[in-house]
């Protein structure tokens, strides 16, 4: 059985979603010629993994208590 963490990473990338910053979700990127285009800044997969880990770590250890 998929741990919880794997179930959400294989729901993310099965339905090709991703988890972007809420604050600076558009990243600005210069161009050749003075152009300017914007690149989404998606939060890299194992950082929101790590996180939600910790999440659960914490929750574990506070119901111990």
């Amino acid at each position: 059985m998929l741990s919880l963490q794997k179930m959400i990473q294989k729901v993310l990338q099965d339905n090709s979603w991703g988890i972007y910053y809420k604050i600076d979700a558009l990243e600005k990127m210069k161009a050749q010629e003075g152009l300017t285009f914007y690149k989404v800044n998606e939060v890299d997969m194992s950082k929101f993994l790590d996180a939600f880990q910790n999440v659960i770590n914490d929750s574990l250890e506070n119901k111990e208590e």
